[in-house]
């Protein structure tokens, strides 16, 4: 028979056990550095492990727009807020510091406020990048360029809020500001999708008044689960991720993507994202890292080397040549049979001239494409300084006649 001393001890077990976990989980968690190093160590041989991937997904996206530039922390009266909805497609492929990202994400026309048409490519081969974009527009609706080479990290892609889901969590250590940089591993627990989570916080560095959470799933090799940004208190930016497991590590399988305005909560944006195809550590052929310019594309080239289109050796500019003269800017239409000629008369196409392009300044074109050229709008402004200078003349010539 049991005494009460052994009776008092026994009840006494699941306490001890329960204040033991709890001294266990604060070494582990409550500012550790060995917390955040098993998260780090995690998070590398997740990068390293990954060599190459390819992820497609669809995007219904809706924005309130308005007719003004906003951000959330403005006073933007939320009655002239009109929402508006977007479906699209994006694919993003990586292998050994070639990359290719693909869009068709509509685009606003800045100068009449309809939303048009869009389909973008940007490919790297790790020598140089190429861009291609189609728009519904008249004008230049296709263009392109080439450049010299940047890695991901370092390109505008990298710096997209659009790939983070994927870029962050299979190329976290390449991005800026580098991953769990500033962030300490809280006290706090919580769950995101119904899955237990560690929760990592730091003050954004842009904006010292916001706070930025880290969710991470400790039982899918601390995968973030919810990426939150709060201002006062209140949440205003939040980005939830799914998970599929693969054999090297898991995939992205979709996201749901949030923002508000941070005194109210009004909805600004929302973004839900389904992968609809994926592939880790497969052989990409080089074809998917370069792009041929289609028939009447007018590209821009940088490089000095030329469009190079896959058709034929790309023909010479004629005359003054930019490539020697004014920093390698070179413009190229590529004709009917595919080949890239140089552009010597700009107003035949309605593209700009090879001054306008050291200047940055762009032509007025109409629908048809046919600008007014340097020539004629020479001739017309001469007319008209002409103009002036005679009527001062005859003016002082009546004055003095009185």
């Amino acid at each position: 028979m049991n005494s009460p001393r052994k009776q008092s001890f026994r009840r006494l077990i699941p306490f001890y056990v329960a204040v033991t976990i709890a001294l266990g989980c604060d070494k582990l968690f409550a500012g550790d550095e060995s917390a955040m190093s098993v998260i780090e160590r995690t998070w590398r041989e997740r990068q390293e492990n990954v060599v190459s991937f390819r992820l497609r997904w669809k995007v219904s996206r809706i924005l309130a727009t308005s007719p003004k530039a906003c951000s959330p922390f403005d006073g933007t009266d939320r009655k002239t807020l009109v929402p508006v909805a977007h479906e699209y497609e994006q694919l993003l492929a990586v292998q050994d510091g070639k990359y290719r990202f693909c869009s068709t994400e509509p685009a606003k026309n800045g100068q009449t406020g309809d939303w048009i048409r869009k389909e973008s490519i940007f490919v790297s081969d790790g020598v140089k990048a190429k861009e291609y974009t189609k728009r519904d527009t008249s004008f230049v609706p296709r263009s392109g360029s080439v450049s010299k080479y940047k890695p991901l990290e370092q390109s505008f892609l990298g710096r997209m809020s659009d790939l983070r889901p994927v870029t962050f969590h299979f190329r976290p250590f390449l991005l800026s500001p580098r991953a769990l940089e500033g962030f300490t591993v809280s006290k706090d627990r919580g769950e995101a999708d119904g899955k237990p989570c560690v929760i990592l916080r730091r003050l954004d560095s842009s904006t010292p008044t916001v706070t930025e959470s880290l969710w991470l799933d400790p039982n899918q090799q601390y995968c973030i689960r919810r990426y939150a940004k709060e201002y006062e208190g209140k949440v205003w930016y939040q980005l939830e991720l799914d998970y599929g497991q693969e054999i090297v590590a898991p995939v992205p399988t979709g996201w749901h993507e949030v923002m508000y305005f941070a005194g109210d909560g009004t909805l600004t944006k929302s973004v839900k994202a389904t992968v609809i195809s994926s592939e880790v550590n497969i052989t990409l052929p080089d074809s998917e890292f370069d792009l041929t310019f289609p028939p009447g594309a007018q590209v821009l080239d940088s490089t000095g080397r030329g469009v190079n289109n896959g058709v034929a050796p790309d023909s010479k500019p004629e005359g003054r040549d930019l490539n020697t003269d004014h920093g390698g800017l070179r413009m190229f239409h590529v004709g009917a049979d595919g080949v890239a000629q140089a552009v010597t008369n700009p107003d035949l196409i309605g593209v700009p001239s090879l001054e306008e392009l050291e200047s940055g300044v762009r032509r007025g074109v109409s629908p048809r494409g046919d600008g007014i050229g340097g020539g004629r709008l020479f001739a017309v402004g001469l007319c008209a300084t002409l103009v002036v200078v005679v009527s001062i003349l005859a003016a002082y010539s009546m004055v003095r006649g009185k």
